[in-house]
């Protein structure tokens, strides 16, 4: 199926919702399992801050915006699930990614290691652009045409 429609506003609502799944519940989880708190309080805290910084949360959901516009440009070009596979694939690794960053800065924090805390969620977005480049080399060589035999 070769999507022509509105591959950019599909993806960048995909990128949203991502960066929610990835970025509030591993910081919930992170809250739950590693600080003891309880689910009201790191939800409450979570989007408490999720709102109160919000150049930190613009730049943690940059990378997911650059997915997407990767993701959107595949799918203009070749085919939608094409461009949905490579958003998939990549989300995830950023999910992971994301998971691993808010456990540690609440593992740092049980420690007292602020600077650590801070550092472990504030790089993300840096630690970030390994599988950004990855995702880009895959699409672009998702987007290649397939070579024609002279014979």
């Amino acid at each position: 199926m070769n999507y022509r429609g509105r591959p950019f506003s599909t993806f960048f609502a995909l990128a949203v919702g991502a960066f929610f799944t990835a970025n509030v519940c591993s910081e919930v989880l992170a809250r739950l399992w590693v600080g003891g708190s309880s689910l009201g309080h790191a939800v409450s805290e979570t989007l408490y801050y999720l709102t109160v910084q919000p150049v930190g949360t613009l730049m943690l959901i940059a990378p997911f915006f650059l997915l997407a516009w990767m993701a959107a440009s595949l799918a203009r070009k070749r085919t939608f699930e094409r461009g949905l596979l490579l958003f998939g694939i990549a989300a995830l690794a950023l999910t992971v990614l994301y998971v691993f960053g808010h456990v540690g800065a609440e593992q740092a924090l049980k420690h007292r290691k602020w600077t650590a805390a801070a550092l472990s969620v504030g790089l993300l977005p840096f630690q970030s652009i390994p599988v950004l480049v990855l995702a880009l080399i895959a699409r672009l060589l998702l987007g290649r045409k397939p070579r024609e035999i002279a014979i």
